[in-house]
């Protein structure tokens, strides 16, 4: 687990490796509780960035094409259907 503290932005981001992902699937998990609740207290957003086992590729290259997608419908106005593919 890494833990990255940005107070500037009173953010923190919590890395979780492919092992610890199993292992803490929620927010009940004794080690993430205490530290989800100490930094909510301080009022930080919390992210929390746990190891998969898809292709990053594939993941990235949909999440981008999404984002630029949704830009492209603010900016004109319009919504376009989903695709199906």
């Amino acid at each position: 687990m890494q833990i990255d503290i940005h107070r500037e932005q009173k953010t923190v981001c919590i890395w979780l490796s492919r092992k610890e992902s199993s292992e803490y699937k929620n927010e009940k998990s004794p080690i993430l509780t205490p530290l989800f609740e100490g930094y909510r207290k301080r009022a930080y957003h919390i992210a929390v960035f746990m190891s998969g086992s898809g292709d990053l590729y594939d993941s990235m290259l949909g999440l981008l094409l999404y984002n630029r997608r949704k830009m492209a419908e603010k900016e004109l106005g319009v919504q376009w259907p989903r695709s199906r593919g």
